[in-house]
């Protein structure tokens, strides 16, 4: 597999294991209780939610011009008002509250505005953070209106990625955070896919177990091994081991795995979905992208599940890319939400393909999530102590790793 590091190529049998290619993992049982207690939901509001690059949406949801997107941390309890700038994919970001007597300033998720109005008494901001009037400003005592703008928040876009950071102060920019993601990344066209398909629901889980089912590729041939809407199913790619990663790389806090698991069309259903979804190698909005001179197998040099710590999971695939968000709203309560950035459709049948490959995942993440939720279930009744992972749970283990690091508890 030419383009990738050659420690992370495919382990067949014989072969030394995940484990044994990167020992600081460790082997021991994961415990639960340091995992999902009390304790450690408080520490990652403080440590990592309060502290890390957080993504929140992509440039194409906020409007141009004059566009903002209000997005909220709630594990955090912050609110954040994100606004496009006028040229451009420039950004700044404000914590969503107003200065005067603290009110919610912009109510809607999104929209435009010349100016933001607070509804409470008036109090008018610039685009740029800064207050712009106050009514009866002569009413106040020795108020200066450069003193009270909206309160900074650090934001930055990767590739049209937007990300936040609430740290006041953060110990690293984007890019320094994303490290060799994106270098690795830099060829991949994010920017073909300007079609977004979004959805989100609340699960009854931790957020981090939700994670964990995207980067475990042990469950593949068990949950998935069924055909599914549009006869698509999971076969063996005929490489390794079943149930282990074909690839594996530890880059930093963040992670990439591909699975042997792959998708494949079963000839047992309709030929319509059939054609509809074998387009990989069609031109249109699933269409494969062109190899580069510095990756000439780029599907072996993207493909999988890309894992920005703490709670981004990137699926990249030939023809498009899915985003999977678990954002924690309380003690084992996340929301979760989904995005496939396709290419715009320019026919009947690109938009019927797209439609049908969005379906399909929807109904193997469906089983993700309800297994989560059972996986919760587990914990709570504190029957068993301790979880034991596999060569096929090893990405779940690194960001295991990376999580008691952050929280200073490994």
């Amino acid at each position: 597999m030419s383009g990738t590091d050659p420690k992370s190529r495919a382990t067949s049998q014989g072969e030394s294991r995940w484990i044994d290619r990167y020992p600081e993992l460790g082997r021991q049982p994961i415990p639960v209780d340091a995992l999902f207690g009390e304790e450690c939901h408080a520490r990652e509001r403080e440590r990592i939610f309060q502290r890390c690059w957080l993504f929140v949406g992509r440039i194409e949801e906020i409007p141009a011009p004059s566009g903002y997107i209000v997005r909220d941390i709630e594990v955090c309890n912050a609110s954040i008002l994100i606004v496009r700038q006028d040229t451009g994919d420039s950004l700044t970001a404000f914590h969503n509250v107003c200065r005067h007597r603290l009110n919610k300033l912009v109510y809607d998720n999104r929209g435009r505005a010349a100016r933001f109005v607070c509804r409470y008494h008036g109090w008018t901001y610039e685009r740029t953070g800064s207050l712009h009037h106050i009514p009866d400003e002569q009413g106040f005592y020795d108020i200066d209106k450069k003193d009270c703008g909206l309160v900074p928040v650090a934001v930055d876009v990767w590739r049209g990625f937007i990300f936040i950071n609430l740290d006041p102060a953060p110990r690293e920019s984007l890019m320094e955070y994303l490290g060799d993601v994106a270098d690795r990344l830099r060829n991949y066209p994010f920017e073909e896919f300007t079609r977004p398909v979004q959805w989100s629901l609340e699960v009854n889980a931790d957020w981090k177990l939700g994670t964990y089912t995207t980067l475990d590729v042990y469950h593949g041939e068990h949950l998935h091994i069924l055909p599914t809407l549009g006869g698509r199913k999971a076969a063996r790619s005929g490489s390794g081991s079943r149930g282990r990663p074909l690839n594996f790389e530890r880059l930093g806090r963040h992670c990439r795995v591909s699975s042997e698991i792959e998708l494949s069309l079963d000839s047992s259903v309709s030929r319509p979905i059939i054609e509809l979804t074998a387009q990989w190698g069609e031109q249109g909005c699933l269409r494969p992208h062109v190899a580069t001179d510095h990756e000439p197998n780029p599907a072996a040099a993207h493909s999988g599940a890309w894992c920005i710590f703490p709670n981004l999971v990137l699926g990249i695939y030939s023809g498009y890319c899915q985003t999977f968000l678990f954002s924690p709203l309380a003690l084992h309560r996340s929301r979760f939400t989904s995005c496939y950035l396709f290419r715009n459709p320019t026919t009947i049948r690109d938009l019927a393909a797209l439609t049908a490959e969005s379906v399909i995942a929807d109904n193997v993440v469906a089983g993700d999530l309800l297994v989560a939720e059972r996986v919760q279930e587990g914990i709570r009744s504190r029957a068993v102590k301790h979880m034991h992972l596999g060569e096929g749970e090893v990405a779940i283990r690194h960001h295991y790793r990376v999580l008691m690091n952050e929280l200073g508890s490994d």
